[in-house]
């Protein structure tokens, strides 16, 4: 570090007294001159003190100069500072408009209030109402203040979707659930109602739940994975709700992601067995799926018999698959096909056996099976993959 100005004068006045005590000293011992007597060093003491006293001022008026430019750039420094502090306080203020701003279009739902919500952004919908649920449904166990929410929320469903379709076109009310066997009651609820419905994997992952409106709106709901919300939130903010509306159509066009039809029917193939009574097939579904009316189970039925999984004859149901491979063995006699099925080792009893003998027979003769129609089904005109938007009432033909 550099000496500071007041230091080096002191030392430059040292220096100078050492100087003259030195020559004195020099005097004394060179010519026997007394140490009290220093009037033979006034030619040396006058010229070393003028020098002093002209390197002192010299230092003094450089060090004044030197803290004038130093207080010269303490005020720039002060004024920057300043100036700093207003931007600063400038930028508080902003910050305190735009937290004021968000909390006026940011409001906070207790669980009761989150329904509320949903269904008054789902009655002002004028373009689309897309929803990330877990399709809570009205046979979930609970309150009756909860089941009458959800009832109540269906009912604004059913009405957007009336009010936003048209003579060429479908309503834009989509609703996309987690792929789990006990939500496909709830989903179908839904789909009832005109949605449609989708399920992905990846929505069991979330811990919100949302439904956007018309890129304006937004309810989210919070809580535990894969549960109800416990509390949510009503945003309206244009660009929040085109972020949530886009990462909810990112999901929805998903590959992995599947049509309700496509995905009942294939939790309701797993581990069928191959026949049965139609009671027994009702209770599955109930069961199986939390299923909360018997529309519902009749439409899981329909969809079944449309799509060739399944064909009922006599109050019973036969699994499609099987009928299909022994048509390929048509050429066999009867007695042949039911030795065909005791080897499969199903298990079926001898009169399970002549049944299914019977109904290839019947299907290779082009006889309608479970319908009161003269035709079979036209399967082309409802592919799996299709989600129409209102359900047809049950076929009292077969269920």
């Amino acid at each position: 570090m550099r000496p500071t100005i007041p230091i080096f004068l002191f030392i430059l006045l040292v220096a100078a007294i050492g100087l003259v005590l030195g020559c004195a000293l020099a005097l004394h011992y060179a010519c026997n001159i007394p140490l009290n007597d220093m009037s033979h060093l006034s030619g040396v003491i006058d010229p070393v003190l003028i020098i002093v006293i002209v390197l002192e001022t010299v230092a003094l008026i450089v060090h004044s100069f030197k803290t004038d430019a130093a207080v010269r750039t303490t005020n720039k420094s002060v004024t920057a500072t300043t100036a700093a502090v207003q931007t600063i306080q400038g930028s508080v203020d902003t910050t305190k408009a735009a937290v004021d701003m968000i909390g006026k279009s940011v409001k906070l739902l207790e669980r009761d209030k989150v329904y509320l919500r949903l269904i008054g952004s789902a009655q002002s919908a004028e373009i689309y109402i897309h929803h990330l649920s877990f399709a809570q449904s009205t046979s979930t166990g609970g309150e009756e203040e909860e089941q009458r929410r959800v009832v109540d929320f269906l009912a604004s469903l059913k009405s957007a979707c009336s009010k936003l379709s048209g003579p060429d076109r479908e309503p834009d009310v989509k609703i996309l659930g987690p792929n789990l066997r006990e939500k496909i009651g709830g989903l179908w609820e839904r789909k009832l109602q005109g949605c449609e419905v989708r399920v992905s994997g990846d929505v069991q992952n979330y811990d919100i739940r949302i439904q956007v409106v018309d890129d304006k709106t937004a309810v989210i709901g919070v809580g535990p994975l894969a549960n109800e919300s416990e509390r949510g939130f009503l945003i309206e903010s244009y660009m929040l709700a085109d972020t949530l509306n886009d990462r909810f159509m990112k999901l929805w066009n998903n590959p992995l992601t599947t049509p309700l039809n496509k995905f009942t029917i294939e939790r309701a193939m797993e581990n069928l067995e191959m026949t049965g009574p139609l009671d027994r097939l009702r209770e599955i579904i109930r069961d199986s799926f939390h299923v909360p009316v018997d529309e519902i189970t009749h439409q899981i039925i329909k969809l079944l018999v449309d799509e060739d999984r399944l064909m009922l004859e006599d109050n019973y149901f036969y699994r499609s698959d099987t009928i299909h491979e022994l048509q390929q063995k048509r050429h066999l006699t009867d007695a042949e096909l039911k030795q065909c099925l005791i080897d499969k080792g199903t298990g079926l009893s001898d009169q399970a056996v002549a049944k299914f003998v019977n109904l290839v027979r019947k299907v290779d003769g082009n006889q309608a099976v479970g319908y009161t129609t003269s035709q079979p089904p036209n399967r082309a005109e409802r592919p799996i993959d299709s989600e129409p938007g209102n359900a047809s009432p049950p076929n009292k033909s077969y269920v």
